[in-house]
């Protein structure tokens, strides 16, 4: 029913649920029914999986709880930066904005040029910058990164980097630990969803919502104002956005339960 005040069309599609709901109850009423055994089955089915939902909300709660991604502060050439570490990623990759703002524009090599297609779409690698100094904490390490144009975030730490710094995720501690010792505490939510409206703000006017990616959100319910400003604060980065997304709907339940 496209139209919520249309009463006939809400007595129509109701009185057509219910003869649907009758017909079933007519097919799993006989046992020489093939279609009727196939409705018995699907039954079971569902409630065997509503058994394993209802169990898993009251053994593993926090399943259900999204979680936000690991960033850690760092400086470049003297500048503030928030870093994405993703150890699923193969390279290191810089934002040209980020590149521009940290004064390495110039070590770019532009024969490292190329196109990438992930979840944002195609994007463009503009260059290589071979090695910079990033300061972690008191310690510099050298590092490299491809630099890519349009980017959804600063700066994101890839496996390349993570391994030749023998670094270790502690999730326990909710640190960074660098191979020579050195420790870096991961951001929490509320520093992760300031970044990032910090980097949607900074030129989100020039920045163009994906269509495909916009009519997604939108089909788990979220409005498409709420879901563009999501992804345009993400830059078309669609599990970001929807990580935020849902956050925001938990905060808004929780706040609603409270009152």
């Amino acid at each position: 029913m496209k139209d919520p005040k249309n009463f006939d069309a809400f007595v129509e599609a109701y009185e057509k649920i219910i003869q649907d709901e009758i017909e079933k109850a007519r097919l799993m009423a006989d046992p020489a029914s093939a279609e009727g055994q196939r409705l018995i089955q699907e039954q079971i089915h569902l409630e065997n999986i509503n058994y394993s939902y209802a169990q898993a909300l009251e053994h593993t709660p926090e399943a259900y709880i999204p979680v936000h991604m690991l960033y850690i502060k760092m400086e470049i050439n003297g500048h503030p930066v928030k870093a994405f570490v993703d150890s699923g990623a193969q390279v290191s990759i810089m934002s040209e904005a980020c590149a521009r703002r940290c004064e390495l524009s110039h070590l770019i090599d532009k024969r490292f040029t190329g196109t990438a297609r992930g979840v944002g779409g195609l994007q463009k690698f503009v260059g290589k910058i071979h090695s910079c100094q990033v300061k972690v904490e008191d310690h510099y390490f050298p590092c490299n990164f491809d630099v890519m144009s349009d980017r959804e975030m600063d700066l994101l730490l890839g496996l390349n980097i993570l391994k030749r710094h023998q670094c270790n995720i502690n999730l326990k501690s909710n640190k960074l630990e660098m191979g020579d010792g050195t420790k870096t505490p991961f951001l929490s939510e509320a520093e992760i969803n300031s970044h990032l409206e910090d980097l949607a703000g900074s030129d989100g006017a020039e920045f163009m919502v994906d269509n495909d990616l916009l009519s997604q959100a939108m089909d788990l319910g979220f409005s498409e104002a709420e879901a563009k400003a999501a992804l345009k604060m993400t830059r078309n980065d669609l599990e970001a956005a929807l990580q935020h997304l849902f956050s925001r709907a938990d905060e808004r339940q929780n706040a609603g339960n409270q009152n």
